[in-house]
């Protein structure tokens, strides 16, 4: 516990100082996946001509798990299991995206954080990135020859001996001349006495029984003097000493009570310390008891490494990469009084490795901060002018990485190289290239629901391999620069052996993924992750939370929140529907049962009606397990929706879709649903008038621009 102390006081009250309390007044916004025109926003003018002004972002946005455990991921070199986020707080979506909820972090979640953070910072201290950073500990000199037997504990009763030295004890006179041991008695005589557990001194010499200590190292001393004769006499004087310097000094007046000692000392190799009784005055009866144990911790060796040789290096790295742009030099005094503070506190407990403990506890401040757990690149006055350029860095690690910055970015933004539009456009070209895995994890499976969460529940290898194959889609139709439509019938879809004998296709083979042309699957509404996950439940339900989910995902529509009254009628509902009804009656009655249910359903019934084709298992059917025919004769707003194919070829012609692409799109990169004003920048990104529908990457790039456009105050 002595270490989790040090980063947790100094980290809160020292380094993070005033963000911690800019943080407490951040307010939670609500974190329900409402649809943008549910919100208020700042109302914004449109000009004639598309061109709103940039807004300030109102609000500080939290670093998501996904983001933290990938910029952890990034600093190691290395995927960061699941396992050490099993109990980290999941941050709730807001927009559809959980990388823009603003939040504040409790005592419950930090002290998640906390743990979470030291085993992470130790993982990184013994990283590659940290030892390259770090020069190597100097080998351990040779262990010196102890002066004496080394024991972990000393104990002068049951150590006691007749011979001089042995198990480091000696017996002497207060001159420090030796005493004779003298068998027949089993005690050392001379101008003083001592025996197993006493001693007498004489009238003019005190008896002083000796401990030498075997290495350097710190001893604990514990136990007590008493007297052993209280018949008589003017008392003792009874003292421990450390190279002659008394370290406790007392009288035993005759009769009286025991002195009781516990003194922690430093020594050295060689260095003495004395148990000594005096005569008070006389020596009669100055009988003299000591009971004492001494636990001896050997001082572990300088490894050579110092703050500036090793600290100062590793934070300046890899708190830079943490906070996305340069550390500070406040911030940098603050992790080095961390590390001080730390190593100071594990030489004192003699831990083996004073520097690797500083080390860890000032790499888990640094991934504590509010600079690595918020975002302040996208509040104004976040950054300083001078680092504009890291600013641009990271918003584009983050939208496309979900990370911080590479080494391509963070060269260029210390040179100045983002500077202008073009520099920026051709960054976001190469990111997306290099980390299209990482971007259509992030964006699309948060989008479209795909995106394993970081501590999954157990998975079947059928269901890993759907929410694979929704991820591989989406990734193919991005790298292959085709429009954002084809999403719904890409003419392929891509399959492992276990996702290929579930829709009837050969098998693929070695174990690996495979390209297969087909009509049949691929596309969003006929994918099996999709299928699968909103068919839970109850044929009444499977019906509404496919058509909610294409109703809300994939053409961006809203649906009104439940309020208490509407819940009321619902649950008065259950059970008034003779489930022997054809489904699409049953989801009639329910419609013709009140206007409330009919807002809604009126929308969502059709979408899912039109999907009846498929099972709750996703497998395509003619006909329901009872034989009768699926079929019904709902149309949406006027056009025929009745079937997966009616239904797919309405999403890729009514335009409702690009544009809903193109508003996902600028919601992740503004970090808040666009605002009214902003209408017209959706537009251009669907460029739904153009005679040719732009590609999904190109989308891609022009939202990110317009995001950082419409972000970046003058």
């Amino acid at each position: 516990m002595w270490r989790r102390r040090v980063p947790f006081v100094l980290a809160c009250l020292t380094l993070l100082g005033a963000a911690c309390s800019c943080v407490a007044e951040v307010s939670a916004p609500a974190v329900d996946d409402e649809p943008a025109d549910l919100q208020d926003g700042p109302s914004t003018p449109e000009p004639a001509l598309c061109a709103p002004a940039a807004t300030a972002v109102p609000l500080l946005p939290r670093t998501s798990t996904n983001e933290f455990q990938r910029l952890v991921s990034d600093l190691l070199g290395q995927p960061v299991g699941a396992e050490q986020f099993a109990r980290w707080t999941p941050l709730a979506k807001v927009w559809g995206f959980d990388t823009m909820t603003e939040a504040r972090i409790d005592a419950q979640t930090f002290e998640e954080q906390w743990q979470t953070t030291e085993a992470l910072a130790t993982m990184l201290a013994a990283s590659p990135r940290v030892t390259a950073l770090c020069p190597a500990p100097v080998a351990a000199p040779v262990a010196p020859t102890p002066a004496c037997p080394l024991h972990a504990s000393y104990n002068p009763a049951a150590q006691y001996s007749g011979q001089q030295g042995s198990d480091c004890w000696s017996y002497l006179d207060e001159r420090a001349s030796p005493l004779r041991f003298v068998a027949e008695r089993n005690r050392w005589e001379g101008t003083a006495l001592i025996w197993d557990n006493g001693q007498h001194p004489s009238s003019a010499l005190g008896a002083m029984r000796r401990w030498t200590a075997p290495l350097d190292g710190t001893i604990v001393v514990t136990g007590s003097f008493a007297d052993a004769d209280p018949g008589g006499g003017d008392g003792v004087i009874v003292s421990i000493r450390r190279q002659g310097t008394d370290v406790l000094r007392s009288t035993i007046p005759n009769a009286s009570a025991a002195v009781s000692f516990d003194e922690s000392i430093r020594v050295s190799r060689g260095d003495v310390v004395d148990f000594v009784v005096q005569p008070g005055g006389t020596d009669a009866y100055d009988t003299t008891g000591l009971a004492a144990t001494i636990a001896f911790t050997q001082t572990p060796a300088a490894d050579g490494r110092t703050w500036a040789s090793c600290g100062q290096p590793v934070l300046q790295d890899i708190g830079s990469r943490a906070f996305r742009r340069p550390l500070r030099a406040d911030e940098l005094a603050d992790f080095e009084t961390v590390f001080a503070a730390t190593m100071a506190a594990a030489t004192t407990a003699h831990l083996a490795s004073p520097v690797q403990e500083g080390l860890v506890a000032a790499l888990q401040a640094a991934l504590l901060s509010p600079n690595v757990h918020y975002k302040p690149e996208f509040v104004p006055g976040g950054f300083d002018d001078e680092e504009e350029g890291f600013r641009r860095a990271a918003r584009l690690a983050l939208y496309f990485r979900s990370s911080f910055p590479d080494d391509v970015l963070w060269a260029l933004a210390a040179q100045g190289g983002l500077a202008t539009d073009d520099d920026v456009t051709a960054q976001a070209e190469r990111l997306l290239a290099g980390d299209t895995e990482q971007f259509v994890e992030d964006f699309a499976g948060q989008w479209l629901d795909f995106r394993a969460p970081i501590a999954a529940a157990a998975e079947s290898a059928l269901q890993v391999s759907m929410r694979r194959e929704a991820h591989d889609v989406f990734a193919s139709v991005l790298r292959d620069d085709l429009p954002p439509a084809r999403l719904f019938n890409p003419g392929f879809t891509v399959v492992d052996d276990d996702l290929a004998a579930y829709y009837g296709f050969p098998a693929v083979g070695a174990g690996g993924t495979t390209r297969i042309s087909t009509d049949e699957r691929g596309g969003l509404l006929s994918q099996g992750h999709f299928l699968t996950s909103t068919a839970r439940g109850t044929d009444f339900k499977r019906v509404i939370h496919r058509g909610l989910w294409t109703l809300t995902r994939a053409m961006c529509q809203s649906v009104p929140m439940l309020d208490p009254a509407t819940r009321e009628e619902i649950n008065g509902s259950v059970g008034q529907i003779d489930p022997a009804t054809p489904l699409p009656a049953q989801m009639q009655i329910h419609r013709n049962s009140s206007a409330r249910c009919n807002g809604c359903h009126a929308q969502m019934d059709p979408l899912g009606l039109a999907l009846e084709n498929y099972d709750p298992d996703g497998r395509f059917r003619e006909r329901y397990a009872d034989g009768s025919v699926i079929d019904n004769d709902f149309d949406y707003q006027g056009t025929s929706m009745r079937n997966p194919s009616e239904l797919s070829a309405y999403l890729q012609q009514s335009g409702d879709f690009e544009r809903c692409v193109a508003e996902k799109l600028l919601t992740f990169g503004l970090y808040r649903a666009p605002v009214p004003g902003e209408a017209c920048v959706v537009d251009d990104i669907a460029a739904a008038s153009a005679d040719v529908a732009p590609s999904l990457h190109q989308m891609t790039i022009q939202a990110f621009v317009a995001s950082l456009r419409l972000t970046e105050l003058p």
